[in-house]
């Protein structure tokens, strides 16, 4: 049965594969739009700060940023490599509290953003989490996309949800708020499944 999939996202990350690139999809619509002052509180920020305000506060090049003897004046790793390798480090397990892997890394997909996939295990208990995440900054409009779901292909285009999108299928009547299904690279079928699990 065709059906229409909705991601309305505030940040602008979210995305949803044109297998049709450079040239427009026929089935994919695109509309950007402002913020309202509630997305930009849901998403933590204060609707205060506009992006003048706060590229006017951004520390000078030469002023360190520290943390628990970490200087994020400086690169983590080497940027030549820093997309070929994972980043390990130690974090208390959600489940036992006692220290486990976390994974890190970035991968460039095609006519997507970056995207920061970050997985964790537990030896210990065998407790397991991902995250994905875009890398940048945040889009400058928030932006709203349908696709229209016709044939068993389209529910194999690629699509990254951020943690601020919105999922609506009018057809069935379903709409999932912000939070309800974190950030997530799947398939378009990926996200049904998650839905239908959650």
């Amino acid at each position: 049965m065709p059906f229409h999939i909705e991601l309305d996202d505030p940040s602008g990350n979210s995305f949803i594969k044109n297998p049709y690139a450079p040239s427009e999809d026929p089935q994919l619509k695109f509309k950007y739009y402002n913020r309202s002052i509630e997305q930009i509180k849901a998403m933590g920020y204060n609707p205060e700060n506009t992006f003048e305000e706060q590229k006017q506060n951004e520390p000078a090049q030469d002023e360190k940023i520290t943390a628990h003897r970490v200087d994020f004046s400086k690169p983590l790793v080497d940027e030549d490599n820093i997309k070929e390798e994972a980043l390990i480090f130690a974090t208390p397990c959600h489940a036992c509290g006692l220290m486990g892997e976390n994974n890190m890394c970035t991968v460039s997909v095609p006519y997507f953003k970056e995207l920061i996939i970050m997985a964790f295990s537990c030896d210990k208990c065998g407790a397991k989490s991902r995250e994905v995440k875009v890398g940048g900054e945040t889009s400058a409009q928030a932006k709203r996309i349908t696709l229209q779901v016709q044939t068993e292909d389209d529910l194999k285009r690629d699509l990254f949800k951020s943690e601020t999108a919105i999922i609506k299928v009018p057809e069935i009547e379903l709409e999932l708020t912000l939070g309800d299904v974190g950030g997530i690279y799947t398939t378009v079928e990926g996200l049904v499944e998650q839905v239908r699990i959650g």
